[in-house]
């Protein structure tokens, strides 16, 4: 899964994940059950943060260089 090698990567470098949903493909059950065991899963993994867009561009607007929390 493209998230497990991003957070294998993250050990020694930053590394982000863009998901993006959208209503019409996104909004069916099948994925909305798929998105939320995948936040789930990710969840369960130390240094995960989730941000929005402009959450991003804010903090780097503010010269923020890490996404750790």
């Amino acid at each position: 899964m493209e998230f497990d090698q991003l957070y294998e990567e993250a050990a020694t470098r930053r590394r982000m994940l863009f998901v993006t949903f959208h209503d019409h493909l996104s909004g069916t059950s099948q994925m909305v059950r798929a998105a939320t065991e995948l936040v789930r899963y990710m969840q369960k993994h130390p240094g995960v943060a989730f941000k929005r867009k402009d959450e991003i561009a804010q903090m780097t607007l503010k010269g923020s260089t890490s996404l750790w929390e």
